[in-house]
Parts: C-alpha cells; structure tokens; sequence
C-alpha cells in the first residue's frame, strides 16, 4: 500500500535540501572552485536529495505498482520506470535519471569527482528538483482520488 505521509516527508525533505544547495552554492562556478568546504557541503547536500527521490521513486514502484513491474536493480532505472508508469513524463524521466548516476559517483568513488560537474548537477537540481517533487504530488493527488 502507498504510503502517503512517507512520501511526502520525502517531498518536504528533498524541498529543505533544495533550500541549503541555493545557500551554499555560489554564484560561480569559480567561486564554487575555490572553496573546499562549499564543494564539500554540495556533495552531501546533492546525495541525499538523489538518494531520497530514489526512495520514493522505489516505493512508488513496489506499492503501486508490483505486479506491473519488478522493483529494479539500478537508481537510474527508478526514475525510468516511474516515466514509463506515467508518473513522470517521459522525457523528464530520462533527463532526471542522470542524477542517480552522479549519485553513484558521488557516494561510492567509481572515479575522481569532478567538481565542475558536480556544480553544474547542482544549476540543474534546482532547476530539476522542485518539478520532480510536483510531479510526485500530483501522482498522490491524482491515487487518492481514485
């Protein structure tokens, strides 16, 4: 069963930490370069944003629709499965899965983190984000008025 007030504690949090990346991130990319701690701080800020749109991507996924698809194995692959649930639009879906590889990077090391990318994943979180979250609301509104 969808579990509504999991999800939208998700939301809310996803929403404070879109709030901390717009106090930490500088204005630019060269300020950004020159600070260890801000690049530091954006890292962690962007890992649990990711981290918890996976979580409600994954709920969503084995609440709603279990019999439909099978949970899958990749974070990127979340937020495909949502788009192709109808969730997400489809091309929004593809853009944003981009963000659960640059999770992986972020938290497991597979390679040596580029900061410049890592400010430009953040431009596009702030960007990204508030409309995934939107998205999300409405696919609660429209499930509980089913």
């Amino acid at each position: 069963m969808l579990n509504k007030q999991l999800i939208e504690q998700k939301i809310n949090s996803i929403l404070e930490d879109l709030q901390r990346l717009k106090i930490y991130l500088p204005d630019t990319k060269a300020a950004f370069l020159k600070d260890m701690q801000t690049q530091d701080s954006v890292e962690r800020v962007m890992e649990r944003l990711v981290g918890r749109a996976i979580d409600i991507n994954q709920h969503i996924i084995v609440e709603v629709f279990p019999f439909k698809v099978a949970a899958p194995l990749e974070y990127r692959e979340t937020f495909i499965k949502i788009g192709r649930m109808g969730v997400l639009p489809h091309n929004f879906a593809e853009s944003i899965s981009q963000s659960a590889g640059f999770r992986n990077r972020l938290v497991h090391g597979y390679e040596t983190i580029n900061e410049k990318k890592v400010y430009d994943s953040a431009l596009s979180a702030l960007k990204d984000f508030p409309q995934y979250c939107d998205y999300i609301s409405k696919f609660l509104r429209k499930e509980q008025n089913s």
